[in-house]
């Protein structure tokens, strides 16, 4: 079920009319949205419509192999009256939130404001579970009243997980008004056995599906090409049993009327299969100029196909007219399709169509002209900046030297752009021994471990490429920056930074002009360092003029070279400067970003202002932040991405929405696994540790803190909390005297690497935890000492959270040091007062904040009367009891109808 909290926000977003920060790219593709044109003539099977509509079906449930005409008699369906809601399914809607973000944009194009809850319930980081999500649009269609018909064509095509819970928890409390038709090849994983037993589900199988003889009788007469000219009954019978009835092959007949009946009439009803279409479709073939056929056969070849494409198959001698014919025909017959993939003039064959033309293309080319003709789609592909698609051509034509060259390529206009995951997904498509033996493929496979961050993933990759470079013959300035990269890739973990500051330095100066200009991304990169390394050799105003210089003198536009220098210039703020400061920083970084679709940036952006919002105790504004990269965490560095869901569950405990917090934490290990980085899964079992000292598991953290032993170099000082500082935190709160001993000394030892490298921010907090860690330890004139030390260095940073956080975990010697008047009066009330008031103080005198007219409402809500049937009683709007029942919900700190009364009856109220 969802939680309180999370029905009271999602509540709160739509009375406030919030939506969920913009994203910076289109989340829709509406050609999903685009009911298929039913073809010219199409015969309505109207024993189809009749079995859809007859009886109180919840859902129906279309299952046949390819070419049985689901999407047709879907089509059809879905063209009657009311309008429906009509989405093509694809592989990509894996994710709830892609797949919620079509439905809802369908639900919108048809009934305006439905899933609107749904939408801000999704919008909340780490929300409730699919299911619970599905049983609320079955709420909102339950309120909206009207008959609600949705159609969601090639389900098999959504791989297993969220979408079919989702599904399965609006079948749960379908409403009458719901009539929802699914197609897919196959059924797929929804359990819907309970619900056959409830008589919800309608199934409409495969031969149901095929033509009877009087629908095959009839086909032709309604198609234009046969001049309304009918099959006879013998043949009608014939054509039915060399089709089996198929409606693919029944329609590629029509069009090609030479069939020989006699012949046909000793074929027996065979599997359908390419021996059944072969005979239909070489006859069709022949019916074709040579160079139509040729071209036809030809876009069989890449995964979809559009006109400019099947000219340069086609070579010189294939005209603009015959690509025209060959699309035309691949619409009017139904064996191609836009694609819901490639989207706009894009289109692709039915599979079994395309399996048998590629067949047929096999077999009419020599072994060399076919891998000619994937190296002139590769040609194509990489002439429009389609990379995947060219490297995967070069690869089918046994051509890896070309993709590989191709990769290089365009590994660094790549990440100049920022777009190191399609370099990622190129590399994956080359062996590894491929990889292995090119410099510049090896070098960019290091860049993509450190985005990923692997660091010992990336040493190995580094010593290979070391290997590589021994003994060979290479130009000296090449030489000189492949160096320069590999040095700034072993110190790009920050961790060097904290062991040898002034050695840093040194290095650090040399290798921005070592690296050539065209790798970009990395002397941004370079740059960033050298602005760090000032920084933590003690020369901050001088890190802070050489990165503002640099700024100063990039050329326009904006890249990622220059764009590395602000998110440097953060990284040195974060630790010297005010967090508004930051904050300043940030904002301007996210706008550049923004502007220049640099998502990597923008994600680093997102993740300093969610921080700085924390320490400043905005939550809902550090919430905000941390979201946007949890949506669009495929381009920011692992490392920012774990950061920031941790950063989530550390605000989410603030708020008391412990579930939440720990879905936080689950959704970060769900993110590294699929990445395959699990070298961060050690340091998310310390945050799950710390989540549960917080929340009150004394014994579950103090058993990680005594079973592990993190080495201050094993992180960066730069993070918001050391996995050392973390285990000290656990022993001070549970351990003995001994450990509580043993927590002083690894906080000294912080303390003192953090002088040395001139981490302020991370001093200031580290000198807060030994204040109270002298103060445990009877010393209490060290313990004041501490804390006026953190207090001059985190009072100047605008540090609030930091203080706070210490509350529920040392109450009692943040009271012993609030008595000596060290606080801010505003902080010094918070400790005096300690924890904030139970929420059930608040909301209980909530029953005298209904209006009359809210009660009124509420009262039909009881009744379970549609927002319809309310207005009708009440002599309202729809939409005026839509408003009163939203602004019910927001006063009980629920989201839907059910909560309501069930919170309504807890506190009382009568309806």
């Amino acid at each position: 079920m969802v939680t309180e909290d999370l029905r009271r926000i999602a509540q709160r977003r739509i009375s406030a009319g919030l939506t969920l920060p913009a994203m910076p790219y289109d989340r829709v593709r509406h050609s999903k949205l685009r009911q298929p044109e039913l073809p010219a003539g199409v015969l309505r099977r109207q024993r189809l419509l009749d079995r859809i509509d007859d009886g109180q079906w919840s859902a129906t449930l279309v299952i046949a192999p390819a070419g049985f005409g689901k999407t047709t008699l879907a089509a059809a369906w879905a063209s009657q009256s009311p309008p429906a809601i009509w989405l093509t399914a694809d592989e990509d809607d894996a994710t709830l939130t892609r797949f919620w973000a079509h439905l809802h944009s369908a639900l919108g194009n048809v009934v305006p404001g439905l899933g609107d809850l749904v939408e801000a319930s999704l919008a909340i980081p780490h929300r409730a579970s699919a299911a619970e999500l599905g049983r609320i649009l079955a709420d909102e269609i339950a309120d909206h009243g009207d008959e609600v018909r949705i159609v969601i064509d090639d389900m098999h095509r959504i791989p297993t997980g969220e979408v079919h819970d989702f599904l399965i928890g609006l079948l749960d409390l379908a409403p009458p008004s719901l009539r929802l038709l699914l197609t897919a090849r196959f059924e797929p994983p929804l359990a819907l056995d309970r619900f056959r037993l409830r008589g919800k589900i309608n199934d409409i199988l495969g031969e149901e599906l095929l033509f009877t003889e009087d629908e095959v009788r009839a086909l032709p007469a309604s198609l234009p090409f046969d001049g309304g000219i009918g099959f006879t009954p013998d043949d009608a019978e014939v054509l039915r049993q060399q089709t089996g009835g198929w409606a693919a092959g029944l329609r590629l007949a029509s069009l090609r009327r030479n069939v020989d009946s006699q012949a046909s009439r000793h074929v027996r009803a065979a599997a359908l299969d390419h021996q059944l279409l072969a005979p239909l479709l070489e006859e069709t073939l022949a019916g074709f100029e040579p160079e139509a056929r040729q071209i036809l056969l030809r876009a069989a070849l890449p995964d979809g196909f559009t006109a400019p494409l099947l000219l340069a198959l086609g070579g010189e001698d294939v005209t603009d007219d015959v690509a025209r014919e060959v699309l035309q025909f691949g619409r009017s017959t139904g064996i191609s399709r836009r694609s819901t993939h490639l989207g706009g003039d894009w289109y692709e064959f039915h599979p079994l169509f395309r399996s048998l033309l590629a067949q047929k293309l096999a077999q009419s080319e020599t072994a060399s002209s076919l891998a000619a003709l994937h190296e002139r789609a590769a040609a194509w592909f990489a002439a429009n900046a389609m990379y995947d698609a060219a490297i995967t051509h070069h690869l089918a034509a046994g051509n890896t030297a070309a993709a590989a060259a191709l990769i290089e390529s365009q590994v660094q206009p790549a990440l100049a752009r920022e777009d190191w995951p399609s370099v990622a997904q190129w590399l994956a498509l080359l062996p590894q021994e491929l990889v292995e033996a090119e410099q510049q493929l090896l070098l960019a496979q290091a860049w993509m471990l450190h985005f990923r961050g692997l660091p010992r993933q990336l040493v190995d990759v580094l010593a290979t490429l070391s290997k590589r470079l021994e003994g060979e013959d290479i130009a000296p300035d090449d030489a000189r920056s492949l160096q320069a990269e590999m040095t700034l890739l072993r110190y790009c973990s920050l961790v060097p930074f904290q062991i040898d500051p002034s050695g840093t330095l040194a290095i650090s100066q040399q290798i921005p002009s070592q690296i050539v200009p065209s790798h970009v991304f990395a002397r941004g990169f370079a740059q960033t360092m050298h602005g760090i390394a000032l920084h933590v050799a003690g020369r901050t105003h001088e890190a802070v003029a050489y990165l503002e210089g640099g700024l100063e003198r990039a050329p326009a536009p904006i890249d990622a070279a220059t764009i590395r220098l602000m998110i440097g210039l953060l990284w040195v703020h974060g630790q010297a400067s005010h967090v508004r400061e930051v904050a300043a920083v940030a904002e301007a970084l996210d706008d550049l970003a923004g502007r220049h679709r640099l998502r990597l940036s923008a994600g680093w952006a997102r993740r300093f202002l969610g921080d700085a919002s924390y320490e400043q105790d905005d939550l809902e504004g550090a919430i905000s932040h941390y979201s946007v990269i949890v949506q669009d965490h495929d381009f920011l560095h692992l490392a920012g991405v774990r950061e920031a869901l941790f950063g989530l569950a550390l605000v989410y405990v603030a708020q008391g929405r412990e579930d939440d917090a720990g879905r936080a934490l689950r959704r970060a290990r769900e993110i590294m696994v699929s990445a395959n980085a699990l070298e961060h899964l050690a340091l998310l079992e310390a945050y799950t540790a710390y989540v549960a000292l917080l929340t009150g598991d004394h014994n579950r953290a103090l058993a990680w803190a005594r079973s592990h032993e993190p080495e201050i170099d094993s992180a960066p000082l730069f993070m918001g909390l050391h996995p050392t500082v973390i285990r000290a935190v656990m022993l001070m709160v549970a351990g003995e005297d001994a450990e509580v001993a043993d927590a002083v000394r690894i906080l000294e030892q912080v303390a003192a690497r953090s002088t040395g490298g001139n981490y302020g921010a991370t001093l200031a907090r580290v000198n807060a935890l030994l204040s109270v860690g002298y103060l445990k330890q009877g010393d209490t004139a060290r313990g004041l000492t501490a804390m006026r030390a953190s207090l001059r260095g985190g009072l100047a940073r605008g540090f609030t959270r930091t203080y706070l956080d210490l509350i529920p975990l040392f109450g009692s010697q943040m009271r012993t040091l609030a008595a000596q008047g060290l606080f801010p009066a505003a902080l010094e009330a918070a400790i005096v007062e300690g924890v904030a008031p139970d929420q059930g103080t608040l909301t209980s005198g909530l029953g005298g904040m209904l209006t009359e007219r809210e009660r009124e409402v509420l009262a039909a809500l009881f009744q379970r009367l549609t927002y319809k049937e309310i207005a009708e009683k009440l002599y309202i709007s729809p939409a005026t009891v839509k408003r009163h029942a939203s602004s019910i919900y927001s006063k009980l700190g629920v989201s839907g109808r059910t909560e309501a009364i069930r919170a309504a009856r807890s506190l009382g109220w009568q309806a």
